[in-house]
């Protein structure tokens, strides 16, 4: 059958529009994340070194919104962020630590879109359990409100402090002040390492050409509870591993 040639000019471009609209989609978006863009979340579930295997699914959930630099909304309150463990290790007979390695790759959306993901992970903290209240209300278990509990391992509550240092990555938070912690308990934008949970070190490290987070523990095992705080910075250009 012959084709007119208007017909046929009419037709390629619409070919090749159609095609690549999902991978153009992505791209797009995740470009729009200028690098130094901080991703607040919170971990989905427990993860210990004891039990998790490499390879392990490990998701986080957005507790704040995340928008590019020209205010367009990229990743909503409540995005999902996917990872998965890359090494796994308790605490062996002769051996002075555990260790949990972690690297997060991509966001999935409530529709179902991804959005792929290059980051590093800043800081962990210690679970939120009370948030603040300036009102009369009564404490709850001896805890008065706007005082931050972190797990079990971070050594009871404590008060946020009202003013701020920043560790470098790698310090634990038993030897350095907490960085940047809001009156919510959340961690800020200069917040480094590992903040609320005490015998804990947050280090990078390279795989697969890719930078993870080691988290090592001088206990038994890495543990991380259900609502652990990350704090993510995204990552377009190369960052050396320490």
């Amino acid at each position: 059958m012959k084709i007119s040639g208007w017909k046929a000019s009419a037709m390629i471009p619409l070919v090749v529009s159609v095609l690549p609209a999902h991978a153009r989609a992505a791209q797009e978006t995740a470009a729009s994340l200028a690098t130094g863009t901080g991703i607040y979340a919170e971990l989905n579930g427990g993860v210990d070194s004891k039990k998790a295997k490499a390879g392990d699914a490990v998701t986080l959930h957005t507790t704040e919104g995340v928008k590019s630099s020209d205010g367009r909304m990229i990743l909503p309150k409540g995005t999902k962020v996917v990872g998965h463990v890359t090494q796994s290790e308790a605490r062996s007979k002769g051996a002075n630590e555990s260790r949990l390695g972690l690297t997060f790759d991509k966001a999935v959306l409530k529709d179902g879109h991804e959005v792929l993901l290059k980051v590093i992970v800043q800081a962990i903290g210690g679970p939120v359990l009370h948030s603040v209240d300036p009102g009369p209300t009564p404490p709850e278990n001896g805890v008065p409100q706007g005082v931050v509990r972190s797990s079990p391992m971070g050594g009871g509550a404590r008060n946020a402090p009202t003013t701020s240092q920043t560790p470098t990555s790698g310090v634990s938070s038993s030897e350095a002040t907490v960085p940047d912690v809001n009156p919510q308990g959340q961690l800020g934008p200069s917040s480094h390492g590992v903040v609320g949970l005490q015998g804990l070190t947050l280090n990078r490290a390279t795989a697969n050409n890719g930078l993870v987070a080691v988290v090592t523990s001088d206990g038994k095992n890495v543990h991380l509870e259900s609502g652990t705080r990350f704090l993510l910075v995204v990552q377009n250009a190369e960052v050396p591993a320490q």
